[in-house]
């Protein structure tokens, strides 16, 4: 292992080998002659002690418990991918083949979209300094969010329309998006622990998605409204 060593007369820093450690010699530079340092007065420094209990020997007895990165793997990025042009794919399917589906069948669709956006939506907002949900815990999470979001996609049109018998105005069809988003966004906050302006960015994801998906389908603006 080289030796780092710095002239005296011209300051020059330069390394030598291990082999001239405690010797004298001259400066390659200025020719002042130099004492290198031998392994005695190597300095040491030393990581700070550790915490907690220890055993007889000294060595702790306990490990620290080290956060885990979870990322989103090219996998899932993949199939989550390939489940949206699936879902814009069948969209257009629906546009060109002309005739409206049963509302049961579009609250099937609105079922199977929740849980990947869902899933989608944690993975890329969640807070990068606390601990990821995993396993049972997280698809759990997912399972009761999608459920919820379904029954806010489908009840929320329902009342616009039970209090306004002449149909769906620009004011009624705002109020129930509006509605829709902020119980939507209280919802993900608790499931996921999201600030409440990333769990409303968080059901909104699932909404634009809805209502994009239906524009493709040449549907109505809202859920259960055939116009």
């Amino acid at each position: 292992m080289a030796i780092r060593v710095t002239c005296p007369g011209c300051k020059t820093r330069f390394n030598v080998g291990d082999q001239f450690a405690g010797k004298t010699g001259p400066c390659p530079k200025c020719k002042a002659s130099i004492k290198i340092p031998d392994k005695s007065e190597e300095v040491v420094v030393h990581g700070p002690d550790a915490f907690g209990p220890k055993d007889s020997k000294g060595r702790a007895v306990s490990k620290p418990i080290f956060r885990e990165e979870t990322k989103v793997t090219p996998v899932q990025l993949t199939m989550l991918i390939g489940a949206v042009l699936l879902a814009i794919g069948g969209a257009l399917a629906v546009r060109f083949i002309g005739k409206p589906l049963p509302v049961p069948l579009l609250m099937v669709v609105a079922a199977v979209l929740a849980p990947p956006l869902s899933w989608a939506g944690y993975a890329f907002l969640r807070n990068q300094e606390l601990a990821s949900y995993r396993g049972t815990e997280l698809w759990a999470r997912v399972g009761i969010t999608s459920l919820l979001f379904v029954a806010l996609w489908g009840l929320f049109p329902v009342i616009a329309y039970a209090l306004n018998a002449d149909g769906f105005t620009m004011v009624v069809a705002g109020s129930a998006l509006l509605g829709m988003l902020f119980a939507g966004g209280a919802i993900t906050m608790v499931a996921y622990d999201l600030d409440y302006m990333l769990g409303c960015v968080h059901f909104g994801l699932y909404l634009i998605v809805c209502l994009v998906l239906r524009f493709i389908a040449n549907l109505s603006f809202l859920p259960l409204d055939q116009g």
